[in-house]
């Protein structure tokens, strides 16, 4: 009843209908907030998650790209912006890389983007810039097996066969 009158508790409703797993419920109302108050950041980031989840890509890219510019939410929303955007079957590194380097540019400990961008790096042959991210990743949190892992990786790549097995 309280949300046919304002759009907080419509958001709420539709916050109710996702969790008991009505998706199209929550999104059809989720729509109706966001007609009334586009600014809803957080309604925003739900319709989000929900098409992530629901492997509509394209429209959780759409989403999350909204989102990553505004600065209380783009640290979230922009790592999860990337993370959409490797999910695409698509020749889109370029794309994933601006916004990683945007995340981090704006959010320089975030550990997340730093590890995916080494990643990234690494993918596309740039080991020796990977190793800088993940050297600095690597003081920052010494007992991360996911930055151990692929610092030797890159160090094998690197041929740095020593290095390597001392990162394994």
């Amino acid at each position: 009843a309280l949300a046919e009158l304002e759009p907080q508790p419509r958001g709420r409703l539709g916050d109710a209908r996702a969790m008991q797993g009505d998706f199209e419920g929550a999104l059809a109302v989720y729509r109706q907030v966001l007609a009334v108050q586009p600014d809803s950041h957080r309604v925003r980031f739900n319709v989000a998650q929900i098409w992530e989840a629901r492997s509509q890509l394209d429209s959780a890219a759409v989403q999350y790209s909204a989102l990553a510019e505004i600065e209380a939410w783009g640290m979230e929303a922009g790592w999860r912006l990337a993370k959409v955007m490797g999910r695409m079957q698509r020749d889109n590194l370029g794309q994933i890389e601006a916004v990683l380097r945007d995340l981090l540019a704006r959010h320089p400990q975030l550990p997340p983007a730093a590890l995916c961008l080494a990643g990234l790096l690494h993918r596309t042959g740039r080991d020796a810039e990977a190793l800088g991210h993940l050297q600095d990743l690597g003081a920052r949190y010494p007992d991360d097996y996911r930055v151990s892992g692929l610092m030797a990786e890159v160090y094998g790549a690197l041929a740095w066969d020593e290095e390597a097995a001392r990162a394994d």
